[in-house]
């Protein structure tokens, strides 16, 4: 039996959009609403230099994706894992 192909797309996006967009698009909202969210606790500390890093990692790791995905679901789930932590 052969693979069939999807059919390709009626036009391509830039690469940007495919690649750069999504991953800056999850890092705002990611830092947004876990500031947010931390305001709205009494019992949570202000989001440092490390938590931020920690939560950019995650989405930083969409770049590369398409060309390496089993090292970026490495790199995004070594994040998480070390901001769950250190909390």
């Amino acid at each position: 039996m052969t693979a069939v192909r999807p059919p390709a797309p009626a036009f391509a996006l830039p690469w940007w959009v495919r690649v750069v967009l999504p991953a800056v698009v999850t890092a705002v909202l990611q830092v947004g609403i876990t500031v947010v969210a931390g305001r709205h606790q009494p019992e949570a500390g202000p989001l440092d230099a490390l938590g931020v890093a920690l939560l950019v990692v995650g989405p930083a790791a969409l770049l590369i994706r398409l060309s390496r995905p089993v090292l970026a679901l490495g790199v995004a789930f070594a994040a998480s894992m070390t901001y769950w932590l250190i909390d």
